[in-house]
């Protein structure tokens, strides 16, 4: 039988708001909301490049997706009693510049194009 004094945490372990562990996790969570919402606003640009509609409807659905994402994290941030904030990740906005790039020196229409902007779905698909 399992003691309730074992389940209890004791009081100085980390799971107060001011723990390191809880800070840490906040932070985590203000990065990766920012990564989802970028990539949101990415991915408006990539549909609108995209050639075929396969490709079209493969960024509609990775957005549907990654919106989801992000109302997961809003319910997460509720949890907590925080304001859902957003902190900077300099990581998704070097990857969309990449993309961004790559789109911008290939030809509009080709296939080429297409398989850029599939790089870019591929490299920008981030799990949460």
């Amino acid at each position: 039988m399992i003691s309730t004094s074992a389940a209890t945490p004791k009081a100085n372990e980390s799971t107060k708001e001011n723990s390191s562990l809880h800070q840490l996790f906040v932070l985590a969570l203000k990065d990766i909301y920012y990564v989802e919402g970028a990539i949101i606003k990415a991915l408006d640009k990539m549909q609108e490049a995209a050639t075929t509609e396969e490709l079209k409807d493969a960024f509609e659905d990775h957005q549907l997706q990654t919106k989801k994402h992000i109302s997961r994290l809003e319910k997460v941030f509720k949890l907590l009693g925080k304001t859902p904030e957003k902190k900077e990740c300099k990581a998704i906005k070097g990857i969309i510049e990449e993309g961004e790039e790559v789109i911008k020196y290939t030809e509009d229409g080709s296939m080429t194009h297409d398989a850029a902007l599939l790089m870019f779905i591929t490299i920008s698909h981030i799990p949460s």
